[in-house]
């Protein structure tokens, strides 16, 4: 079973340049790496919803 996300794009157009900012993100701080490999294993977040702008 799914669950069915629903989402508000407000401007579609900028998933190019927000696409690249993550891959830059990815590059040049690698340490974010780090943290989303230990983060997998302890699950310090889980149950709970968490949003980001």
């Amino acid at each position: 079973m799914t669950k069915e996300m629903t989402y508000d794009i407000a401007d579609i157009g900028l998933a190019d340049k927000g696409r690249f900012r993550m891959q830059w993100a990815a590059k040049e701080m690698p340490v974010l790496d780090l943290i989303e490999e230990r983060f997998k294993k302890e699950q310090p977040f889980k149950g709970i919803r968490m949003a980001a702008a």
